[in-house]
């Protein structure tokens, strides 16, 4: 997919994960993680969700401040240990906690 709004319209690979050796732990993982971050006051199920948030948003009043931001290369400068002990909080932090399933591989 191009990106149409940066300059000279760098591509974004679209790249399937079937088959790929991380497919059953992402799975897995997706399984597990969901219903947390679903859970967290920064979560936006879909652009539905945002434009509900969005119309409700009231502008009245003091220190409010909108803005956008553009991220470069979002995930892959997670670096991986804050990243792994991000999600060892909200995972030790949880209220929903779904029985976990034990797949063989």
């Amino acid at each position: 997919l191009s990106k149409i709004h940066k300059p000279n319209n760098p591509g974004r690979p679209i790249v399937s994960a079937c088959s790929c050796p991380t497919e059953l732990i992402s799975s897995y993982l997706d399984k597990i993680m969901a219903p947390i971050v679903k859970t967290l006051p920064s979560y936006i199920k879909d652009s539905q969700h945002a434009l509900e948030i969005f119309r409700d948003f009231s502008f009245l009043g003091q220190n409010k401040l909108i803005f956008t931001m553009d991220i470069i290369s979002l995930y892959t400068v997670i670096p991986n240990d804050e990243g792994l002990r991000a999600l060892k909080h909200f995972f030790d932090h949880r209220t929903v906690k779904p029985a976990l399933k034990h797949y063989s591989v």
